[in-house]
């Protein structure tokens, strides 16, 4: 992928900033100058959001190891200030989507998102949380207050916290 004034570029999974989870981070080779949040946009702009570095980080070079390839182990860390662009994409065609499922087995990420067929009903739901197919989220037992396996009620309300799995079929 052409991004003006790149003569080099690799993608890293990295094992997560400050607690947080996995994130593929960019090194590219450019001129410092180049505004790695432009980059970000460039890239978001034709790739899935998934596909999309977390960070980049601009150097002058890449460190070479004894072997003459990349040493990746010597590419610096990312910086911790560094935002994940606003921009996101959804896969648009099947083989989007397989490498969504492969990104989210390596990065051990569950699919984010709700199910099909569900219903939902005085709910809040983390947008981290993956609501699996036919799942039914109305407190259809009228609990005022409750504390269950990846979710909680509280003022007859329904919680589903960030990174919460509910199964698919799960009625609550």
């Amino acid at each position: 992928m052409c991004q003006p004034d790149v003569t080099d570029a690799v993608v890293v999974l990295h094992d997560g900033i400050t607690d947080q989870e996995p994130c593929l981070v960019g090194y590219v080779v450019a001129p410092a100058n180049v505004s790695p949040a432009a980059l970000r946009k460039g890239l978001a702009e034709r790739l899935p959001s998934y596909m999309v570095p977390s960070h980049i980080a601009v150097l002058d070079q890449f460190p070479i190891a004894s072997s003459g390839k990349i040493d990746i182990a010597a590419l610096p860390p990312p910086a911790c200030d560094e935002a994940r662009p606003a921009v996101l994409r959804t896969p648009s065609d099947d083989r989007e989507h397989e490498l969504l499922k492969i990104w989210q087995e390596v990065l051990k990420i569950p699919n984010i998102g709700i199910g099909n067929h569900a219903t939902i009903v005085n709910a809040i739901i983390d947008k981290n949380a993956r609501i699996g197919d036919n799942v039914m989220i109305t407190n259809s037992r009228g609990l005022q207050n409750h504390d269950g396996e990846n979710y909680y009620v509280r003022d007859k309300i329904v919680v589903i916290p960030k990174n919460a799995v509910i199964h698919n079929g799960t009625i609550i």
